[in-house]
């Protein structure tokens, strides 16, 4: 056996040990799902791709297991569409949104197009179940007012260093909250550039592990400089975890009287500055975006209304 089969090998092993100690319910189907994380693992999904499909697969297969009551097992896989289909009613029942059900169904779709691929299976049970349909409407960003007061806060004595560079990544660079832990202290380039301080952040592995450069300028260039200068060139100026990063803005919206504030609606509001600014090829660019079409959405605003865009910089 060579290297790499020896490597699959302890990895499928310790995978099936993760797993049997996680959902113990699942029983046979557990040496399956550990293959199947390999096989994505393998694939060109990006690795938070495959950590929110592991958790859907599961679900299902403990859904069909203790609440239906199914007796299906790898060796004679006969789930059918309207399983998947009575799956997606029950988490809508549930109180799931559209786009969460959606993310379920498509995990589920890509373990059953797997097991036809790995001859588990002789037919692509989940191919037929429909998507739940999602009116596309504008997605809001930050009001002037909500923009004002977070502004005002984080550029007074009141704010802590880390929430100054969380915001400096999210709202005046528009970094996803993962990419935004992510950033080390040598990703952050600072120039100075006549009266206009200005500078680069490198995202290292965006989504789908594509890297870009993300300029920036005039507070989030002080904010940045200050988590740059405190911070070793290989740490992470933001050393906090996602969910981490979440309950920090959680918190600081609430001190400064704004409600609903999530690191996304960010991430849109940055989006929808950019717009007034530049084409929308060059926010396609900055946000990370692979089209232009969902770029288009984030860059919309309610009512055709760009006077209502706060002004970022």
């Amino acid at each position: 056996m060579d290297t790499k089969n020896q490597l699959q090998l302890k990895q499928t092993t310790e995978l099936q040990t993760e797993l049997q100690a996680e959902s113990p319910i699942l029983g046979e189907w557990v040496s399956v799902l550990a293959q199947y994380r390999l096989h994505l693992l393998d694939s060109d999904k990006a690795r938070r791709t495959v950590e929110a499909y592991i958790p859907w697969v599961k679900s299902f297969l403990s859904w069909a297991t203790d609440e239906m009551r199914l007796s299906i097992s790898p060796d004679s896989p006969s789930f059918m569409p309207r399983d998947l289909s009575a799956y997606r009613e029950s988490l809508s029942s549930r109180g799931f949104a559209p786009q969460t059900i959606n993310q379920a169904l498509a995990a589920i779709k890509s373990f059953s197009h797997w097991q036809v691929e790995a001859g588990i299976s002789p037919h692509h049970w989940a191919g037929k179940t429909k998507l739940i349909r999602v009116s596309r409407l504008p997605k809001l960003g930050l009001t002037r007012p909500q923009f004002h007061k977070i502004m005002r806060y984080i550029e007074s004595g009141e704010s802590s260093p880390r929430e100054r560079t969380m915001m400096a990544l999210l709202l005046g660079c528009g970094l996803r909250k993962e990419e935004s832990v992510e950033v080390l202290s040598r990703d952050i380039t600072l120039r100075a550039s006549g009266q206009r301080a200005s500078g680069i952040v490198w995202v290292r592995a965006g989504k789908g592990l594509a890297s870009r450069e993300v300029p920036f300028w005039g507070w989030v260039h002080t904010f940045l400089s200050e988590a740059k200068s405190s911070t070793p060139s290989d740490e992470r100026v933001l050393p906090i975890t996602t969910s981490g990063a979440y309950k920090l803005l959680h918190r600081m919206a609430g001190r400064c009287g704004v409600d609903g504030v999530y690191p996304h609606l960010l991430r849109r509001t940055y989006g929808q500055i950019l717009r007034t600014k530049y084409p929308i090829e060059t926010v396609k660019r900055y946000l990370g975006h692979t089209s232009l079409d969902v770029t288009a959405i984030y860059t919309e605003v309610p009512d055709g209304d760009m006077g209502e865009v706060p002004e970022l910089w």
